[in-house]
């Protein structure tokens, strides 16, 4: 049985292939799929999320740490349904930050706001409630803080990084 798997791709919402931006050089962990202002990536491969996570290759139950660096705005919507249906548990940090470095003021709210609530896919986040307990990271630590969707909005629109724990209700 294999504890960790690594996959050598990005993954995106189509799979593919994928331009990878950075900010600074390569291999300082701000690489991400998020189009700058200015500037160019370089091609990479790119697995489709929702097949990705589908496949025999990720057990129902398994823990899934997704740190894209702005890629989870696009990200989440195309693979909500596959994590409810195998009761994935996710380690998923947000980062509004990066975002906002990378492309103008208002394209990042736009891109932060349509994946709290974007109707046609059920308010990508907020239906988690229904399936899974949403935990707070804070800083971290071991110190964890369930969060209700009042204090979930309020860290989702703060504009700084954050990183909860998302653990299928029983």
């Amino acid at each position: 049985v294999n504890l960790i798997s690594i996959s050598n791709a990005a993954i995106n919402r189509k799979g593919g292939t994928a331009e990878l931006y950075q900010e600074g050089k390569y291999g300082n962990s701000k690489s991400s799929l998020v189009k700058p202002l200015h500037g160019s990536g370089v091609k990479v491969d790119a697995v489709d999320g929702e097949g990705f996570l589908s496949s025999d290759t990720v057990p129902t139950g398994s823990i899934i740490k997704i740190d894209i660096e702005g890629g989870e705005y696009s990200l989440l919507p195309a693979i909500r349904k596959v994590i409810v249906r195998k009761k994935l548990t996710l380690m998923l940090s947000t980062h509004p930050e990066r975002i906002s470095s990378f492309l103008s003021p208002r394209k990042s709210w736009q891109m932060v706001l349509s994946a709290i609530f974007n109707f046609p896919r059920n308010f990508v986040f907020i239906p988690f409630f229904v399936s899974h307990v949403w935990w707070e990271d804070l800083h971290h630590s071991t110190t964890i803080r369930r969060l209700r969707l009042p204090r979930l909005l309020k860290r989702l629109l703060s504009g700084k990084n954050h990183s909860f724990y998302l653990i299928p209700k029983a």
